[in-house]
């Protein structure tokens, strides 16, 4: 289960980076600082605004919706897979990529955001502060969190 610990711990980050972000409008646009804070900021966004208090919808639900032919390995286990395999900090993502009409299950270092051609559905934090009390135990961590995702809100967003 994701604690509320965790829980609070996270949002304090994410208020963080849409501070420093919005207090840096006009500013340094450019600086390595601020790209980070301003992916941190959207990254953090579709996270929370894709979790519920239980699961909602399936991964094959999105997986239909994009037209997947179910050749592959199940949308919600590469995720799972991916979030764990991550070498230090970054996020585990779900995006549609609507040029070659398929989904892709990839890993974002860092906060680095800006892709031009995907729309992320789902993300999944793996920083090392999104699942403090557990530190050593990322797959826990990883599978409590898929529990709380709402696949829905993924497929409204494949969905413009």
């Amino acid at each position: 289960m994701v604690t509320t610990s965790e829980l609070k711990t996270h949002m304090k980050l994410h208020e963080g980076y849409a501070r420093r972000w919005n207090e840096g409008l006009g500013r340094g646009q450019g600086t390595v600082s601020a790209i980070h804070d301003w992916g941190g900021c959207q990254l953090h966004n579709l996270f929370w605004s894709g979790l519920e208090p239980e699961t909602k919808g399936d991964p094959w639900a999105l997986a239909k919706a994009a037209g997947y032919s179910g050749r592959h390995l199940d949308i919600g286990q590469q995720l799972y897979h991916r979030a764990v395999e991550i070498q230090g900090s970054g996020w585990s993502c779900v995006s549609g990529f609507p040029a070659a009409g398929e989904l892709i299950v990839h890993a974002v270092p860092n906060h680095e955001y800006p892709w031009d051609d995907l729309i992320p559905l789902v993300v999944v934090d793996v920083w090392e502060h999104a699942f403090l009390s557990r530190l050593t135990d990322r797959p826990s961590y990883v599978q409590d969190l898929l529990r709380l995702v709402n696949w829905n809100v993924a497929v409204a967003r494949l969905s413009p």
